[in-house]
């Protein structure tokens, strides 16, 4: 280590440096009262390059016994005590690093009277930690800054609101290599749910979306007219019987033929949001929240539905506009939604992008009408592709995803929004595109992997065995209704 850099941190040579893999014990040292300080991400890629993208920093005061060596194995098991936790990422320069280290040192031994709990889905949480004695400090100065803005701190589960980690940790960049931040999920010991700590802030996080991959209209996954062959003929026959498209060319045998597949009529099912003819013989109102660049929007009218969208991304909602969809620039709280009841309202990969996930299903519970049916989508954190590809994983999509539910807690938030009868969906085949990326990823961040022909297997088995049953499926889809008055008496 530069003795300069020592000098611009405010250390000495009694301090000790450890990598990110070892920051609960970090924290056991900060436990017993020691100072712990975060480096900026940006010092280290500066003096150091890029071969340590996160540390923390630990000033010994007044030990005469020398610390153990760091362990790779010291994350917290599920009977431990919650910590809290600092993270340091990227977007501070050399001539912060004085300011950030007396921020940080002044917040390193509280008041015990003081608790401040973090923004949005932790503001009913208290910060006590049974490893401090008593309540700590949630500051978002502990949390820092990233390359667009301010960082919050998550202390609790924002799905069930527990403070105990479990052993999974998770970081690496954003899915694209855009930003130079390193981000960290952590797992809920709790329910089993995935969340983002720190967080970007709410004046931040709409930065995150500047170049946003929904900005743009994207190619059908099924081509639609023109699409010709026999398998396409087939799988254009057994969309038009099941979903009441129109597609050319066409082959009535194909709702025949993918009927007997399983894995590939449940992908199918899926395409449709499982909106079929069966169970919704008369399409009416269906409104899409977060629809981003409205791909579904419009297959949804072509199956005869009366589409409207919500999308806060005001790129986005150009690019709907620009399709002649009928989508509102603002969430799913804009007043223009209450005009009349949806008959369906999907949510697709929207949930895990919000900081109240409650307040989203209690809301669209108020805009369905009475026997309306909601659709909803999230990444699934007990997937076999997380298993396999860690924290390469797509599905952690990373600064996006700021909590994604378990199956079952997914299931009690649906409940506790008033919805009925909620079932978990089988996803069938579903998985390649999800793999393909996240083995893009683990080749750009070096997160080791299987060879291809063992993933390829895997693959196959995952979306084989995602056909009976949905507990390992890459993702969690739940149909619910709202219920009749007669089912609320």
């Amino acid at each position: 280590m530069p003795i300069d850099l020592f000098l611009n941190l405010g250390g000495f040579e009694d301090d000790l440096f450890i990598d990110h893999v070892d920051t609960e014990l970090a924290f056991r040292v900060q436990a017993h009262g020691y100072r712990l300080y975060g480096i900026p991400q940006a010092v280290f890629r500066n003096c150091m390059g890029d071969a340590m993208p996160v540390h923390l920093a630990v000033r010994l005061a007044g030990v005469a016994a020398p610390l153990p060596a760091p362990s790779p194995f010291s994350l917290p098991q599920r009977n431990e005590p919650d910590v809290p936790r600092l993270r340091a990422t990227g977007g501070e320069g050399l001539g912060c690093c004085q300011a950030r280290h007396d921020r940080l040192r002044d917040v390193a031994d509280p008041p015990a009277a003081v608790c401040a709990t973090a923004k949005h889905d932790t503001r009913s949480a208290r910060c006590n930690s049974p490893a401090l004695g008593g309540p700590v400090v949630s500051h978002e100065e502990q949390a820092g800054t990233w390359s667009r803005g301010a960082l919050d701190t998550v202390d609790r589960c924002p799905a069930c609101g527990s403070g105990k980690r479990d052993a999974r940790r998770y970081s690496r960049h954003d899915d694209a290599g855009i930003m130079p931040d390193i981000w960290h999920i952590v797992g809920c010991a709790d329910c089993g749910s995935l969340y983002l700590d720190p967080r970007p802030d709410a004046e931040s996080l709409p930065r995150a979306y500047l170049d946003y991959y929904t900005h743009h209209a994207e190619p059908e996954e099924v081509p639609q007219d023109g699409a010709g062959g026999l398998v396409w003929s087939l799988v254009h026959g057994y969309l038009n019987h099941r979903f009441g498209m129109r597609r050319t060319p066409s082959n009535k045998l194909g709702a025949l033929v993918f009927s007997a597949i399983e894995p590939l009529r449940l992908k199918l099912d899926y395409y449709g949001r499982h909106l079929t003819r069966r169970k919704l013989p008369k399409p009416g109102r269906l409104l899409d929240v977060g629809c981003g660049n409205g791909a579904f929007l419009m297959r949804a009218r072509e199956m005869g539905w009366e589409v409207a969208g919500c999308e806060p991304d005001a790129k986005a909602v150009a690019a709907c506009q620009a399709q002649g969809l009928d989508v509102i620039h603002g969430d799913v709280f804009h007043t223009a939604l209450d005009v009349k009841p949806f008959d369906v309202v999907t949510i697709s990969h929207v949930l895990e992008h919000v900081t109240d996930q409650r307040g989203l299903l209690n809301r669209v519970h108020l805009l369905l009408r009475t026997g309306g049916v909601l659709w909803v989508a999230v990444p699934n954190p007990e997937s076999f592709g997380l298993h396999i590809f860690g924290s390469a994983w797509r599905g952690l999509h990373v600064p996006f995803h700021l909590c994604i539910p378990s199956q079952e807690e997914l299931m009690f938030l649906v409940r506790s929004a008033k919805f009925c009868a909620p079932k978990i969906m089988r996803r069938g085949a579903h998985s390649q595109w999800l793999w393909s990326d996240s083995a893009v990823i683990a080749r750009r961040e070096r997160v080791g992997i299987p060879p291809r022909q063992v993933l390829n297997v895997a693959r196959l088995l995952t979306d084989f065995l995602s056909a009976f049953t949905p507990r390992f499926a890459e993702e969690t889809v739940i149909i619910a209704h709202k219920p009749e008055a007669s089912d609320v008496g």
